[in-house]
C-alpha cells in the first residue's frame, strides 16, 4: 500500500485475522519471527497470500510435530486455519 494503515484498517485487520496461539519456542522457530521476514519475503507474500499461508502453516506443522505435539491435533489445527482462511477469502 505504501502508507501506514488507518486506525479503522488496523482494527478491521486485527478483528478479522486468523491466529493461533503457540508456545514461544514454536513462534521463534517460525519463518517470520524476528529478522527472518525480509522485505523481499514480505513483498512476495503480499503478492501470493495463498503461498504465504501454505508456507507458514507447513512450518507451523513441522515445528509443532518436531516438538512432540500430537500430530492429529496439529493436523486438525492446521485444517481449521485453512478453512477459516478459505471462508474469509484469504485463500481459494
Amino acid at each position: 500500500m505504501g502508507r501506514p494503515l488507518t486506525e479503522l484498517e488496523t482494527k478491521t485487520l486485527y478483528q478479522n485475522s486468523t491466529a493461533v496461539e503457540v508456545p514461544r519456542d514454536v513462534h521463534i522457530a517460525g519463518p517470520t519471527y524476528g529478522g527472518k521476514n525480509t522485505p523481499a519475503q514480505i513483498q512476495q507474500d503480499a503478492a501470493d497470500l495463498c503461498g504465504a499461508v501454505c508456507r507458514d502453516t507447513e512450518a507451523l506443522r513441522a515445528n509443532l510435530n518436531s516438538r512432540g505435539y500430537d500430530s492429529k491435533l496439529v493436523d486438525e489445527t492446521v485444517q481449521k486455519i485453512v478453512e477459516r482462511n478459505r471462508n474469509t477469502g484469504v485463500i481459494k
